[in-house]
């Protein structure tokens, strides 16, 4: 199932019942090089392909501009 799959690759996704969204909380992830980059690109890759919408959330000050000058997020 989509939510196993996703949490074996990233601890921190769930799936919002309600909206079927996927989110990746980074609340835990004070820094982001570039592979935790390509690990956020890859999650939102993985619920492209299951049709599901994308969402990061709690996201601390240095991934959240690193993620905007990349423009991965919200």
């Amino acid at each position: 199932d989509l939510l196993q799959h996703l949490r074996n690759l990233y601890p921190g996704a769930a799936i919002d019942e309600g909206t079927g969204e996927v989110q990746l909380s980074l609340a835990r992830a004070t820094f982001v090089d570039s592979i935790g980059l390509r690990m956020v690109i890859q999650a939102s890759r993985d619920a492209a392909e299951h049709d599901r919408p994308f969402r990061l959330v709690e996201v601390a000050d240095q991934p959240r501009r690193l993620l905007e000058l990349v423009g991965v997020s919200d």
